[in-house]
């Protein structure tokens, strides 16, 4: 889970074995208390783990 301030930004998910995915953010359904989440990469024997998930964008700060 992460904590989203800006719903213009992306969210990136990397994975051990280096492979990543960079979504809009607006792709993704809110859940409430008690949701299922919303699934945006498949684990597997080559993709590895999940490592990192932020939230990004193309404005610096």
């Amino acid at each position: 889970m992460i904590s989203v301030n800006d719903m213009d930004s992306d969210i990136l998910v990397v994975s051990e074995n280096g492979y990543g995915k960079r979504s809009k953010l607006e792709d993704y359904q809110m859940t409430n208390r008690g949701g299922k989440g919303v699934k945006t990469i498949s684990v597997t024997e080559k993709t590895g783990s999940l490592v990192s998930i932020k939230n990004v964008s193309d404005r610096m700060t």
